[in-house]
């Protein structure tokens, strides 16, 4: 995706207002702040955009880490991995450092438990003595409880050193996956990539939230959708300490100002550290659009009613106009044709 920094796009602003560059008081600079972030929304979500698509292969939990040998770093009991070489999600019932399986493909199954979206087992009786990975129906709850350890006898399903609680398992896409671009707005959910198979299919799926549920019982899920639009409402960054989740606005003499969000703790590291700060880009193609639309936002405060119509019609056919480049010009489709279930 081609972009513009937001320093270019408010001397673009300046210019039309006729301000000096670089001279706007700290007051319209935060108006120019709060009438880009709304304006640049309204253009994310004006049509499905190219360069804001994408369609990616998103797993319902982290997959394991991949390794050579028979060892993982240790994961705590509790954890919800992918396994690749099963294809299949599994929960950790101890703590180990151990996959799933052993080399020869044996279950370790007093670690390790296959999640499932229910569970079945006779119910759990005193006098039975269960060996490591029997899952029994405890009566008193009717929950499914996986034994932890061999020549368990008499130990109630509520004993959490003998047993573990299975919980059930839900197919899920967060909207927001670390190390993944969030999730915007859902086009389609699919079983296999629809650009390089002809028969994918569409999945079932709820949108909850800010969660995509699938239904169908897949490994994973092959997301069509648009990125997520960034709000803007960084100040000036200073020397200082920042959380995960701050956001400033940073320039310098060489570098074109933009905005920032903290991805990492930081004290006085600069946002040109990639490793505390990830820059939030505009995409190129709502110049026109973002500059000609704060100039017309900032008419009425400067007494220019009855402009602000005219120029805000200008506004919406420059808007037009580029979806016009995107789906006719470069003949863009933002759907795919495949099969439904």
């Amino acid at each position: 995706m081609q972009t513009i920094s937001y320093e270019e796009i408010i001397n673009g602003v300046e210019d039309l207002t006729g301000l000096k560059r670089g001279t706007t008081d700290t007051y319209d600079w935060g108006r120019f702040k709060q009438w880009a972030a709304r304006r640049l929304f309204t253009a994310w979500e004006f049509c499905a955009w190219p360069d804001l698509m994408n369609l990616e292969r998103r797993l319902f939990r982290p997959a394991l880490a991949a390794h050579i040998t028979d060892s993982i770093p240790s994961t705590a009991a509790g954890t919800e991995r992918f396994y690749w070489p099963a294809l299949k999600y599994y929960v950790a019932t101890q703590t180990n450092t151990a996959p799933p399986f052993t080399p020869a493909g044996v279950q370790r199954s007093t670690v390790w438990a296959e999640l499932k979206p229910s569970y079945s087992g006779g119910d759990w009786v005193a006098t039975t003595t269960y060996d490591g990975g029997v899952v029994v129906r405890w009566s008193q709850t009717g929950e499914y409880y996986q034994s932890k350890n061999g020549a368990n006898l008499a130990n109630y399903p509520s004993d959490t050193a003998s047993w573990y609680l299975l919980p059930s398992f839900d197919r899920y896409v967060a909207f927001a996956q670390s190390g993944e671009t969030e999730i915007g707005t859902v086009f389609g959910v699919y079983d296999r990539s629809p650009r390089l198979v002809r028969n994918a299919q569409e999945l079932n799926y709820q949108i909850d939230g800010s969660y995509i549920r699938v239904l169908d019982a897949v490994p994973y899920a092959w997301v069509h959708y648009r990125q997520k639009c960034p709000f803007l409402f960084g100040d000036t960054w200073a020397s200082g300490s920042y959380a995960v989740g701050d956001q400033v606005y940073y320039e310098t003499a060489t570098l074109n100002g933009d905005f920032y969000r903290c991805i990492a703790t930081a004290t006085s590291q600069a946002p040109t550290d990639t490793a505390k700060w990830v820059k939030l880009e505009i995409p190129r193609i709502f110049y026109r659009y973002l500059v000609q639309a704060i100039y017309t936002d900032y008419l009425p405060g400067d007494g220019q009613n009855e402009k602000r119509n005219a120029e805000e019609a200008v506004a919406q056919r420059l808007l037009a106009d580029q979806q016009f480049v995107a789906m006719q010009q470069q003949q863009q489709a933002p759907g795919f044709t495949v099969q439904t279930r």
